[in-house]
């Protein structure tokens, strides 16, 4: 809960930590410059996490692991946050602002959140004993919550998009739509930016299919095609000897 210049009253989970001044968010920002209610995904600060409640900026905290196709980077760490939030304005019977009560989720390591898409896209769906689908969330180029599983078969959090998909989809802010390699497999993918109310990309949503089960189905329509043919050749030859 803030007071109408946007310094914190309290807070729901460490009722210690009040007076800092979130005006500068921008869903807080909007809900008391507009006095309407804001809704969005935005990126928090390992810093504003701490503030907020115990674990939080641990949760958010992920070591970054090299992986083939990725861009490039020095950074061995990423500890900022991704947090889907709503801002309401607290007006009394004249209408008069008297505060706004903000509220977000954590989206890193929300795998029950990525774990009932997938489940709602892809029921019932394995592959040589792996999930066929599977669904991302990216925070920047970084897997934040995801059940891509590594050769470990371990959630590949930490892990980053390649660099193809990243200059369509983070530098371009287009929808990629293609195989591409998702951590060790191929797959047949799509990606779709994620923005913050300013319009900025600040990441991406994936979902996905094992490429395999469908290259072995391709590869065994295209055997029995050769098959059906080689057997009509042999029958033509047969009987044109015969003839």
């Amino acid at each position: 809960l803030l007071a109408p210049n946007g310094r914190v009253i309290c807070r729901g989970q460490d009722r210690t930590s009040h007076g800092d001044d979130l005006s500068s968010n921008p869903l807080i920002a909007q809900a008391l410059r507009q006095r309407t209610t804001a809704i969005g995904t935005i990126i928090t600060s390992r810093e504003q996490l701490e503030r907020e409640g115990p674990g939080l900026a641990q949760r958010a905290e992920f070591p970054l692991v090299p992986t083939s196709a990725t861009r490039p980077t020095d950074e061995t760490v990423h500890s900022d946050g991704m947090v889907a939030a709503v801002a309401v304005p607290v007006v009394d019977p004249d209408g008069r602002l008297l505060g706004v009560l903000y509220g977000a989720t954590l989206l890193s390591r929300r795998f029950e959140l990525v774990d009932a898409i997938r489940d709602q896209a892809f029921p019932h769906m394995l592959y040589g004993g792996k999930e066929v689908g599977t669904v991302t969330i990216f925070q920047g180029d970084v897997r934040i919550a995801t059940n891509v599983m590594d050769e470990n078969s371990q959630r590949a959090v930490g892990t980053r998009m390649s660099e193809a998909v990243r200059q369509k989809v983070l530098v371009e802010g287009e929808t990629f739509a293609d195989r591409a390699l998702v951590v060790k497999d191929w797959s047949i993918t799509a990606y779709e930016p994620i923005r913050d109310p300013a319009g900025t990309i600040i990441g991406a949503m994936y979902v996905g299919l094992l490429e395999a089960p469908f290259s072995r189905q391709h590869s065994l329509v295209i055997a029995g095609f050769l098959a059906t043919v080689g057997g009509a050749s042999a029958a033509s030859l047969l009987l044109l000897f015969l003839v």
